[in-house]
């Protein structure tokens, strides 16, 4: 947890001093629902990601995002006992 609060740390601090210069660092805090017949498995998801843009000019630039998203089951005995069998 320390290592992710440094890291998270790290990546805002990266953002602030980011907004002058050409490349700006991002991060985020994300919350995912399950869609369907998932939202019977699958609670609320959550997640962290982080993010580079680099400005070509005014009105273009390139980067890239990263992260990772978790789902908890609701029932963690579910995946044994429908699939214990090997169906």
């Amino acid at each position: 947890m320390k290592k992710i609060l440094k890291v998270v740390g790290v990546a805002l601090c990266l953002v602030a001093f980011g907004q002058t210069a050409k490349a700006q660092f991002s991060a985020g805090v994300n919350a995912a629902l399950p869609m369907g017949n998932v939202g019977d498995v699958i609670s609320l998801g959550f997640g962290v990601s982080l993010g580079y843009d680099y400005a070509l000019d005014d009105k273009m630039s390139i980067g890239g995002e990263a992260g990772f998203t978790f789902f908890p089951t609701k029932d963690p005995d579910f995946i044994e006992d429908k699939y214990a069998d090997g169906t």
